[in-house]
C-alpha cells in the first residue's frame, strides 16, 4: 500500500536541471548525467568529441547551458530573459515561423549567400527546439 506522497514522487519523475555543485564548467554534463542516469564523464567526452569532429559540441553545450534551468530554478536563462522582454510563447512561435519563412524565401530566390546550406543546420535547430519543448511540456504536465 503506497501513500499519496509516494505516488506524487513517482509521478513527477526526473527533471532536467544543470548542476550547481560538482560541476566543471556550467553544470550541463552533470545535469544530463543525472537526468539520463549516466556518468557525466561520458557526456563530457561526447561534448569534447563533437568539438573535435565538426565543432558542434561547443554550440550544443552553449545551447544547453542557456536553455536548461539550474537546480533550484524553474526558468532557464533564455526563459528569464524572454519573460523580462515580455515575449510569450505565441509571439516566439510567430517570430520563428516568420524567420523560417524568410530563410526559405531567400533560398528560393538563389540569393548569393546560402544561409541554410544543405538544410542540416535548419533540421538540427528544429530537432533541438522540439526536444526542448517536449521535455519542458512533460515537466510542466508532471508537476501539475
Amino acid at each position: 500500500m503506497t501513500s499519496q506522497g509516494t505516488q506524487r514522487t513517482e509521478a513527477t519523475g526526473r527533471l532536467l536541471r544543470r548542476r550547481t555543485s560538482n560541476r566543471v564548467i556550467g553544470g550541463v554534463a552533470g545535469g544530463l548525467g543525472d537526468y539520463f542516469n549516466v556518468d557525466p564523464l561520458l557526456i563530457r567526452i561526447a561534448f569534447v568529441g563533437l568539438m573535435i569532429f565538426g565543432g558542434a559540441g561547443a554550440v550544443l553545450y552553449l545551447i544547453a547551458w542557456l536553455m536548461v534551468p539550474a537546480q533550484g530554478h524553474d526558468a532557464s536563462i533564455v526563459e528569464s530573459l524572454l519573460r523580462r522582454l515580455g515575449l510569450t510563447a505565441g509571439r516566439i512561435i510567430t517570430l520563428a515561423v516568420i524567420a523560417v519563412a524568410f530563410v526559405f524565401l531567400i533560398n528560393s530566390w538563389n540569393y548569393p549567400y546560402d544561409i541554410v546550406g544543405d538544410g542540416s543546420v535548419l533540421w538540427a535547430a528544429v530537432v533541438i527546439v522540439l526536444g526542448f519543448v517536449l521535455i519542458r511540456r512533460r515537466e510542466g504536465a508532471s508537476t501539475v
